[in-house]
C-alpha cells in the first residue's frame, strides 16, 4: 500500500490506527469475561439463598418454593454461559490479531526481511476474525475453558440440586407449567447456540 499523497495512510499507519482499534476491544472482551463470571459466583450464592430463604432459616429441600428457584435458574445460568461463550470467541479474536500485529512490529524493527510471512498471516487473522466472522477457537475447546474457568462448581451444584428435587419433590401443577417453560426455553437456547455463525471455527494455519 504505497503513500500516494497527504491524505492516503501507508501501510504501517494503517495498522498502528488497527492495534488502537484491536487493544481497545481486547481490553473491553476481557473486562466483560471478569464481569460475567462474577455474575455467574452471585447468581450460585442466590440459589443457595433462595433455598435457605424458603425453609426458613434451615436447610430444607426440597419445597415447592426452593425447587421452583433452583429450575428458575437454570435457563439464567445457561444463558450466562452463552454469554460468556460469545465474549470468550471475541477476546480470542481480538487476541490473535494483537500477537499478530505485536509480532509483526517487531519483526519490521528486529528482522525486516522476515516481515513478509508474518504479515500474510496478520492480513489472513483480520480477513476470518474481523472483517470475517469466525472464531479463533474450536467450540470444544471454547465450552471446556469456560466451564473451567467460573461455570463447572456451579452447573455440577444446580444439576444436583435439580436431581434432588424431581428425586423427592412432589411434581404440583404450578412446578409443572415452570418446569416446562424452562425446558422449552433453554432448549430454544442450545439451539441458537449450537447453531451461531460467530462460534464457526476455521483454524489460522
Amino acid at each position: 500500500m504505497a503513500k500516494t499523497n497527504k491524505n492516503e495512510l501507508s501501510e504501517i499507519e494503517w495498522l498502528k490506527l488497527l492495534y488502537k482499534r484491536v487493544d481497545s476491544e481486547f481490553a473491553l472482551t476481557r473486562n466483560t469475561i471478569a464481569t460475567t463470571h462474577q455474575w455467574v459466583i452471585s447468581l450460585t450464592v442466590a440459589g443457595i439463598t433462595a433455598v435457605l430463604a424458603f425453609g426458613e432459616g434451615d436447610f430444607i429441600y426440597p419445597t415447592e418454593l426452593s425447587f421452583a428457584a433452583i429450575i428458575a435458574l437454570v435457563p439464567l445460568m445457561f444463558r450466562f454461559f452463552i454469554r460468556s461463550c460469545l465474549e470468550y470467541t471475541l477476546f480470542h479474536r481480538w487476541l490473535t490479531i494483537r500477537n499478530l500485529l505485536d509480532t509483526f512490529f517487531y519483526t519490521c524493527q528486529s528482522s525486516p526481511q522476515s516481515s513478509e510471512p508474518i504479515k500474510l498471516r496478520l492480513y489472513k487473522a483480520i480477513d476470518l476474525y474481523y472483517l470475517g466472522s469466525f472464531s479463533a477457537k474450536p467450540m470444544g475447546k471454547m465450552i471446556e475453558d469456560n466451564l473451567r474457568l467460573a461455570f463447572f462448581w456451579p452447573f455440577i451444584l444446580l444439576i444436583g440440586l435439580v436431581v434432588i428435587g424431581f428425586a423427592y419433590q412432589e411434581l404440583t401443577p404450578f412446578l409443572k407449567i415452570l418446569i416446562l417453560t424452562t425446558a422449552a426455553f433453554t432448549l430454544y437456547e442450545t439451539i441458537n447456540f449450537l447453531t451461531y455463525e460467530r462460534f464457526k471455527y476455521i483454524a489460522l494455519d
